[in-house]
């Protein structure tokens, strides 16, 4: 069996599966993903490209669960993602924060996504580090 035969029978751990969004705007329609399908298999690396515009970080919040999709699917383990998942993070290439978060509420999410109570005490001191107390 050669290794493409061996990779096309192996399960996918993530699926994008026609994945199209649209947006509205003051101006109109934003046709920002066209039927895009991604099957990724455990263990494999994937990398995004593409110009400024073409639905790269369209792509990624919706596989991150943080943007429905207009039509498509898109699976975990064959579980839907429609919704934020303890299991995938997403690491933003600026930092960011949510706005309609306080600051407290921003470092909080992620313990809230994986279901954790967060370190108060820890938390205190590192916002103390950096002058935030």
């Amino acid at each position: 069996m050669s290794a493409t035969n061996l990779g096309a029978s192996v399960k996918a751990k993530l699926a994008v599966s026609g994945a199209t969004k649209f947006y509205q705007t003051r101006t109109g329609p934003v046709h920002a993903l066209d039927n895009v399908s991604i099957d990724v298999r455990e263990g494999e690396f994937l990398c995004i490209i593409g110009p400024s515009g073409c639905g790269k970080t369209t792509l990624l919040w919706s596989m991150a669960g943080l943007h429905d999709l207009t039509s498509g699917r898109i699976t975990l383990d064959g579980e839907a993602i429609t919704k934020p998942h303890p299991e995938i993070a997403m690491i933003f290439q600026d930092a960011n924060l949510l706005p309609w978060r306080t600051l407290e509420k921003n470092i909080e999410l992620p313990f809230e996504l994986k279901r954790v109570r967060p370190d108060r005490e820890r938390i205190n001191k590192l916002l103390g580090h950096v002058g935030l107390e």
